[in-house]
């Protein structure tokens, strides 16, 4: 354009209308300048949410209270901006948070299902915009957040159920009444559970990352090793009872194992579970049984051959005392009759009357002798006076058969003895117990003196009886293979009962028996 050829009132016409131009161009940048600095607020708050999400290594609703915090400086008057997040049951505030008129609010969604609500309030009118005083952009901007807000939402639902299931298996291996271990492709262990803790003594810090075999020397001495290695070849196995020992607590006992592969989410082996059974006090049990058992078989045999022995005893007594008697009898008896058959004037009365006074004293030395016969094969007066008597009874008999010295302490009150003429079966054991230890004083102690004590405790009798002997090894008054120890056991054992033997070299023997009385109730 010639301006020189331009009148003045074209000039001024033209002059105002690039004014105007300017003027508009400089609103126009002025907008976009205003724009711009929204948008970046925007972008800023979106930003900073991003790297909380990020950041994120454990959820906890702290993080709404930080991204609530950022929405008002997002919006184009943050100081009357304030904001409200809603997740679930959980609802969080900005600063100076007031409720309005005015106010855009975007729904939180996890799929169809909403779980919240973001609500942004302008605290007083301004201008209207997009909707109301809001800027189109800062629907987007809220929405963007709710986004934002859901996806951590569904980052923590998984993670809470990915956590919850941690901890429920976790609590699963802790509290498992078997052992549970996991080991690596190397064979060092990753899990070892309180159960494996109890039965070994050893702490999983004790053990987790070191190899089995190096740990364990029974895994190596009994095969084990090769079992896991056949687990990490895709095989499941079982193991036999395997002893083991753990020199570092010094625990023992019996165990068996089950071995699994362990797999990674592509299937791959790369591990082995092992599920451990202590089976140490069952395998004890059986032990325990086995030998029980086979005492039992013994005594069973010894039972039947002292009854033998019984029956030879009472038939060789019987052939040999009464059948001496009734022999002799037998004699006079032929002698009488001799005599009987000669002429009445012939008689020789001095020879009938010897004769028969020889008769009467067999006979009452066949009745002494049938007396003590019944009286060894049951005491009379255990059935007639109770326990209490017998007792007495056979401990005078046992001084004057031995001559060694015996005090009897009797604590037992008239209630209980009396009970005991009841309960005959009991009464008969406790006899019998106190008739074998005198029987093994007299057999094996070479003993000066016997103290004998009855008394009560709280559940039953105690039956003690103690010699100064020469005694015996602790260990072999424990084992009590003798069948008269044994036979003493088993008469407790049927009373639920129990007996000890104390005894030691040069020191004596002490028998305590101790059963259980039932008393009557009311």
């Amino acid at each position: 354009m010639n301006y020189s050829e331009m009148t003045k009132v074209q000039l001024i016409n033209e002059l105002e209308d690039l004014d105007k131009k300017h003027q508009f161009s400089i609103s126009a940048r002025n907008e976009k300048t205003s724009q711009l600095s929204e948008r970046v607020k925007e972008l800023n708050c979106l930003f900073k949410i991003s790297v909380l999400t990020e950041e994120l290594t454990e959820f906890s609703n702290k993080v709404f209270d930080d991204i609530v915090m950022l929405i008002p400086g997002a919006f184009q008057f943050p100081e009357i901006t304030s904001a409200k997040i809603k997740v679930y049951d959980y609802e969080c505030f900005s600063e100076n948070y007031e409720e309005s008129f005015w106010s855009i609010k975007a729904g939180i969604k996890l799929g169809k299902e909403q779980i919240g609500q973001i609500t942004v309030y302008y605290a007083e009118e301004k201008p209207e915009s997009f909707v109301g005083p809001f800027l189109k952009e800062e629907f987007k901007l809220i929405n963007a957040i709710a986004e934002y807000i859901a996806r951590i939402s569904q980052r923590t639902d998984a993670d809470k159920k990915l956590l919850e299931a941690r901890n429920f298996n976790a609590a699963i291996i802790a509290g498992a009444q078997e052992g549970i271990i996991v080991c690596d492709a190397d064979l060092r262990y990753k899990v070892w559970n309180l159960y494996m803790e109890k039965i070994t003594g050893l702490k999983a810090d004790q053990v987790l990352g070191k190899i089995d075999t190096v740990m364990f020397a029974h895994v190596s001495e009994f095969e084990v090793d090769k079992l896991l290695k056949r687990a990490l070849k895709g095989e499941t196995v079982q193991s036999k009872p395997t002893p083991f020992y753990i020199k570092e607590t010094g625990k023992k006992g019996w165990y068996t194992g089950s071995y699994t592969p362990l797999l990674s989410s592509e299937g791959e082996i790369i591990g082995v579970v092992g599920t451990i059974s202590d089976i140490t006090s069952y395998t004890d049990a059986r032990k325990k049984l086995e030998k029980s058992q086979e005492k039992l078989r013994a005594f069973t045999g010894h039972l039947q051959s002292s009854r033998e022995d019984e029956r030879i005893s009472i038939a060789r007594e019987i052939h040999d005392e009464f059948g001496q008697m009734l022999t002799a009898l037998k004699i006079n008896l032929s002698l009488l009759d001799r005599e009987v058959k000669k002429e009445t004037e012939t008689i020789n009365k001095d020879f009938l009357f010897e004769e028969s006074v020889e008769m009467h004293r067999i006979i009452d030395i066949a009745i002494k002798k049938t007396r003590e016969l019944v009286t060894k094969l049951r005491p009379e007066v255990l059935d007639n006076l109770g326990l209490i008597e017998a007792i007495e009874w056979h401990s005078q008999k046992f001084f004057k058969q031995t001559g060694i010295n015996l005090s009897l302490n009797n604590n037992l009150d008239d209630d209980t003895a009396e009970l005991l003429k009841q309960d005959k079966d009991r009464a008969i054991a406790i006899f019998r117990i106190f008739q074998e230890s005198l029987t093994n004083v007299i057999r094996h102690a070479k003993a000066k003196a016997v103290w004998v004590k009855l008394g009560l405790t709280d559940n039953g009798i105690v039956l003690e009886v103690k010699d100064d002997g020469k005694g015996m090894k602790n260990k072999q008054s424990a084992k009590g293979k003798s069948f008269g120890l044994l036979g003493m056991k088993e008469r407790t054992l049927v009373f639920n009962g129990e007996l000890e033997i104390e005894s030691e070299l040069g020191k004596g023997t002490t028998v305590r028996a101790r059963i259980p009385i039932e008393q009557e109730t009311a």
